[in-house]
């Protein structure tokens, strides 16, 4: 009962941010990976961002083509960085108001995925699985897993968190090339695996995931900190503690869930107004969200996918 309430209350409130600070985000661009997309949300569709109408993007999108959604399933932050350069999503780029990017995720997670796909292919373990014959307390099957989290420990020692770092501030210094007057929010990224316990090796590879994306996420602060038209959304700080509430991680899929997208949106919402009020030009007012939309967005709750069938 306490989480149903938790979870009505936190979409009550996403509902009471797109009433107030809808209007403030104005013609919007969002680019990213696939938190953005809305993917592990109910009604995704691969390659349709429009169809998880519960995504923060869906949440801020403005009625009659003022908001396009371009983030892309997987995308790394130098991928990113190649598509700034091609002219669909430079065109959306100059023309928006508000450009948001949820990106770096992908940079710690492709390496672990591909080091434990490995793993796991060079083993007997994926034939027990087509099976349905696998024994988590079998000493054989104990012993492959065990193999795979070391490999996993290994691939995530070797990033080189200070690349992506950089390409964030390469990302937000063609941003503001392109649209030198848009707002420019740059998410954190959140670590969903303080969700997951009662698994052996979790512990460290917590604490080597805190390390790496701290450095991403000190990188966000500080591109904000130098430039009045960019702000931290500091979604990290949200889902701490909160893993298990806001993502899909209990069911091994480490995207936002319904009430983590509704997070997501209140912590855009608020910055939007904020910036909107201070901005010298006003807030942009030509853009506005459909309430209808937003209220039908919130009806529903999340639904999970497994996180080893897709990347961020």
């Amino acid at each position: 009962m306490k989480k149903i309430l938790s979870l009505t209350a936190t979409l009550a409130a996403a509902f009471i941010m797109t009433t107030a600070y809808a209007e403030d985000f104005g013609r919007t661009a969002v680019l990213g990976d696939s938190i953005a997309t809305g993917y592990g949300l109910p009604g995704y569709t691969a390659g349709d961002n429009t169809s998880a109408s519960q995504s923060f993007g869906s949440l801020i999108a403005a009625e009659g083509g003022n908001y396009v959604n371009l983030a892309v399933d997987g995308r790394t932050s130098a991928e990113l960085i190649e598509s700034l350069s091609e002219d669909e999503t430079a065109v959306a780029v100059k023309n928006a108001q508000s450009v948001v990017v949820s990106i770096g995720g992908n940079d710690f997670l492709r390496p672990m995925l591909t080091a434990a796909q490995t793993e796991l292919f060079n083993s007997e373990l994926l034939a027990a699985f087509g099976s349905g014959s696998v024994d988590p307390s079998d000493p054989e099957t104990a012993a492959i897993f065990e193999e795979a989290m070391q490999a996993i420990l290994a691939a995530a020692a070797q990033i080189d968190a200070e690349v992506s770092a950089d390409n964030l501030r390469t990302v937000s210094d063609m941003i503001h090339e392109l649209n030198p007057d848009c707002r420019l929010y740059l998410l954190t990224v959140y670590n969903p695996f303080e969700g997951v316990v009662g698994v052996d090796g979790m512990d460290a590879f917590i604490t080597l995931a805190e390390e790496k994306l701290g450095v991403i996420n000190s990188a966000v602060t500080d591109i904000a900190a130098d430039d009045p038209n960019t702000f931290a959304i500091d979604v990290y700080s949200t889902f701490k503690g909160h893993a298990a509430e806001y993502t899909n991680i209990l069911f091994w899929d480490i995207h936002p869930n319904a009430a983590g997208h509704a997070a997501i949106y209140s912590l855009l919402s608020e910055t939007a107004a904020a910036t909107a009020a201070a901005s010298p030009k006003g807030s942009p007012q030509t853009g506005t969200v459909g309430i209808a939309a937003a209220v039908g967005a919130l009806i529903t709750a999340g639904a999970a996918l497994v996180i080893f069938r897709k990347r961020v």
